[in-house]
Parts: C-alpha cells; sequence; structure tokens
C-alpha cells in the first residue's frame, strides 16, 4: 500500500497556459501549492542553526543543531532539550517522523538499520521475520510491509503513517549524512558516515530499479 504521489511525476500546467477567471485562478493556486513549498521560516526549533534541509515528496524537512547555550536550553521544552539533532517538517504529515526519529532512531541508528535490513531480506524472501525481529522492528516504531513501511512510536497511541520506502530512506540517508557532520564534541557514539553508507545500500536493494 502507497500512499505517497511523487510530485515530479504530475504536470501542473502553468496559468499562462489558460485564460482563467479570478475563481479559476484561485483554484489554479490551491493546486499548485501541493507541489511548491518553501520552507518553515517560524516554528519551534527555528532559533537554532540550520545544518542541512532536503525537500521530499514537496515537503521541506530541516535539520537543526543541537542547543549550544543555557539560552538556547531554556527556549526548548523539556523533554526536547537533550536531542543530538533537531528535525523540523513542515507538514503534519512528516513531523511524526521527525519525532520518531529524534526520540528514537538518533539513539541507535545502527541498531535500527541493522533491523530494517533483517526485516527486508526476509521479505525479499519471502520468509517472515522471526518474533524476535518483529518485536525489534516495533521496538523502533517500524513494519516492514511489501511496498511501504509503516512508521509509528511505539507503544503509543497516535495513528501510523505509511510512506514509500524510498522517502523513509531517503531521510535517513539525509540525518545520518548531518549527524556525521556534527562538530566532534556532540557526534553520537556511532559512525553516522558508515550508517549512511549502509541505508544507502539498502535504498539499492529494496529499490534496484532506480539504481
Amino acid at each position: 500500500m502507497s500512499t505517497d504521489e511523487n510530485p515530479a511525476q504530475t504536470t501542473v500546467p502553468t496559468e499562462s497556459d489558460m485564460q482563467l477567471s479570478p475563481r479559476e485562478s484561485a483554484i489554479f493556486d490551491a493546486a499548485n501549492a501541493r507541489f511548491l513549498s518553501v520552507p518553515d521560516e517560524k516554528h519551534e526549533f527555528d532559533f537554532l542553526p540550520v545544518i542541512d534541509m532536503i525537500q521530499l515528496r514537496g515537503n521541506w524537512i530541516s535539520a537543526h543543531a543541537p542547543a549550544g547555550t543555557a539560552v538556547e536550553r531554556e527556549r526548548l521544552p523539556s523533554e526536547f532539550r537533550d536531542y543530538r539533532l533537531y528535525l523540523h517538517s513542515e507538514r503534519n504529515r512528516l513531523k511524526q517522523l521527525c519525532m520518531l526519529a529524534m526520540q528514537t532512531w538518533l539513539a541507535d541508528l545502527p541498531g535500527l538499520l541493522s533491523v530494517l535490513d533483517a526485516l527486508e531480506t526476509a521479505q525479499r524472501a519471502d520468509e517472515p521475520a522471526s518474533e524476535d525481529l518483529t518485536w525489534e522492528g516495533e521496538g523502533f516504531g517500524l513494519e516492514v510491509l511489501p511496498d511501504c513501511y509503516r512508521i509509528g512510536p511505539p507503544g503509543k497511541s497516535h495513528a501510523p503513517i505509511f510512506a514509500d520506502k524510498d522517502l523513509i530512506l531517503d531521510f535517513i540517508i539525509f540525518v545520518a549524512g548531518v549527524l556525521s557532520r556534527l562538530p566532534e564534541d556532540v557526534q553520537p557514539p556511532y559512525d553516522a558516515l558508515e550508517c549512511a553508507r549502509k541505508a544507502v545500500a539498502i535504498r539499492n536493494q529494496v529499490l534496484p530499479a532506480e539504481q
């Protein structure tokens, strides 16, 4: 099941191609806005330095450096103050993904990728994953389905999201790359660059036609 539409595969005519009434023009602008967006300027992490940004399916995700001063730490909600990286999505649909990454994935990115690789290997072999492996995936808020991933915080009541595999893998590659560029004193206790390479390898196995 796939719920993400790739804007690159959708052609939206320009306004100059048509003679539009004011009402039609408003409808056109609303439709076009689905595919054209700009990053949020105001959000909960906007006072933290931006390290990098990526646009996934028309949605901007920004990665922000950890709080470097006491003033910055005080501006963060108490439950956010010890994260290694801050991720913001301009659209609600992927905010849950950013939150899951900050709360769970960043603490053990190698573990996430190891479980994901094993689940994908079982999927390609058309074999059921072991109970232990399934449980590990659930611990990361991840379930591997034939053509998408089910993403949801473990043990929480929030409705999960179903996202195409390339979107999630591109997100992980982006996050790992950003982590690898953090200053040495805030680097994660694992090789983030190696995690990025691992995520690329998984992507190439899962989506070989795109190579």
